[in-house]
């Protein structure tokens, strides 16, 4: 697949994917009641676990969506972009900063309301060139 690394990122936090990445397919949204894609993997942690950037990049945005929470965006090399979603308020990064593969961008929160009735979690995705791509073809996760 072109852009996938030759060695998988590190993921954002350790834990099960709970929601898998669905662009092509629609698949039950318990909170909103209806079905719909997800454009990215929700993985289980624990409220206030430390979230670290996959790659090093320059922090793209910092903001609050509507449905998914308080959000950072980070730019990395090649065309792709990280999106970590559903943050504790006030996370550690703004717009501009350059940030290193490891590096703890914030921790994870209650932020999403379109994911509140799920268990705790990180909502995390991955675009290539603006395009959504499975981040289990990009991460090493469990």
């Amino acid at each position: 697949t072109p852009g996938v690394p030759a060695q998988k990122y590190p993921p954002p936090v350790a834990g099960k994917v709970i929601w898998g990445f669905a662009v092509d397919e629609l698949i039950y949204s318990v909170t909103l009641d209806q079905w719909m894609t997800h454009a990215g993997v929700d993985i289980a942690c624990r409220l206030g676990t430390e979230v670290a950037a996959v790659a090093a990049g320059k922090v793209r945005q910092v903001y609050e969506d509507d449905r998914m929470g308080i959000t950072v965006v980070i730019e990395h090399s090649g065309g792709l972009a990280s999106v970590y979603a559903n943050l504790a308020k006030e996370p550690n990064v703004k717009e501009g900063d350059r940030v290193k593969q490891g590096d703890v961008i914030g921790v994870t929160g209650d932020t999403a309301l379109a994911e509140c009735k799920m268990d705790p979690h990180l909502h995390f995705e991955l675009l290539l060139d603006n395009a959504w791509v499975n981040p289990a073809d990009y991460l090493l996760l469990e």
